[in-house]
């Protein structure tokens, strides 16, 4: 197996960790995967720039999350090894104010590798559903 195809699989076995620390509402095990220096897109948010506004970010999304899955469908690393990019997919259930909201969406995450760990550096998330 190439250095390429374990990188893929770490990264892939990370994701699922978060999605798992989420569904736990396990916030420091969600953040231990971010770079300090990370950015996220998130829909109906101003981005969040750096560990704390992710972090203050993350509170809300887990106080309201009921359910959810999702993983990665592509990894790539860079030939380098110390890049690499993630296109996934999720469902969630979130509680919101007239009750459950079902969303399907997509994320694409940018991976840097620091001192022989994947961590998160940006990540962009979109919803599949109408608006209205």
């Amino acid at each position: 197996m190439s250095q390429g195809q374990d990188d893929e699989r770490a990264i892939r076995k990370i994701a699922q960790r978060i999605f798992e620390a989420e569904k736990k509402k396990d916030l420091d095990a969600v953040m231990r995967h971010y770079a300090d220096d990370a950015i996220a897109q998130i829909p109906n948010m101003q981005q969040l720039e750096g560990r704390e506004a992710l972090r203050k970010g993350y509170e809300g999304f887990l106080k309201a999350l009921v359910e959810i899955e999702g993983g990665p469908r592509k990894v790539i690393v860079s030939k380098a090894g110390d890049m690499a990019y993630a296109i996934g997919a999720s469902r969630s259930v979130i509680e919101g104010p007239a009750g459950p909201i079902k969303d399907e969406g997509k994320a694409m995450s940018v991976w840097r590798k620091r001192d022989g760990e994947w961590e998160i550096v940006a990540i962009s998330t979109s919803s599949n559903m109408p608006t209205s």
